[in-house]
């Protein structure tokens, strides 16, 4: 709404003092509750209608005539955009999903003093390994160690009995990991209020 105020510091606009040119606006609004601006149209000669801003500050001519003879105006009362707070929160759910799945790339399952990783493909492959230990115990399978690379790229050798108990604080770390996401998205999500709460929530580090 600044363009025609930008033609006229450049000289496109003729100053208009010295006539008894009428300037008419419509559709006024106030841009913030100071009343220090506000939108409307203006009928310009040459343009026609056109958005502009009325600034109080502002000395250039149109600015100036209008803002003088405000008063003669109905102008419709600044009404603060409300924040889409559904959206904002589904926006905050996608930013909590992300930070869950990198806690998974950050933080470990303790297992005999060395850690071990707990994203996805880790589960998976353990998965595999615990099917075979299962197995070796039960019988079906011929009974062998299992050879695994911990988080600091340590060969570790473990035994079936082994592979099942890292198994298992694997399976609790992600399980810990999640309980702190499901805090974050279903009890801080849903009671807040406001863009602030909102923006502040974050998966905490730990729920005890």
């Amino acid at each position: 709404m600044d363009d025609i105020e930008n033609l006229e510091q450049d000289g496109m606009l003729e100053n208009s003092e010295d006539t008894e040119e009428t300037i008419q606006i419509r559709n006024p609004r106030w841009n913030d509750l100071e009343h220090t601006s506000f939108d409307c149209e203006l009928n310009h000669p040459e343009y026609g209608w056109i958005p502009f801003t009325v600034k109080g500050n502002d000395t250039s001519y149109y600015c100036s005539e209008i803002w003088k003879n405000r008063d003669t105006f109905e102008i419709q009362e600044y009404v603060p955009v409300q924040e889409d707070l559904d959206a904002l929160k589904e926006q905050k759910h996608q930013e909590l999903r992300t930070e869950r799945d990198k806690l998974r790339q950050i933080e470990f399952a303790v297992y005999n003093d060395a850690n071990y990783q707990i994203r996805q493909e880790d589960q998976d492959n353990m998965n595999t390994f615990l099917t075979n230990a299962i197995g070796m115990l039960s019988g079906i399978m011929p009974r062998e160690n299992f050879s695994i690379m911990d988080a600091d790229n340590i060969l570790r050798t473990l035994s079936p009995e082994q592979i099942i108990e890292l198994g298992l604080e694997m399976k609790a770390k992600v399980k810990e990991i999640y309980a702190r996401y499901w805090y974050a998205r279903d009890v801080l999500l849903k009671n807040a209020q406001t863009k602030e709460q909102i923006s502040k929530i974050t998966i905490l580090r730990t729920l005890s």
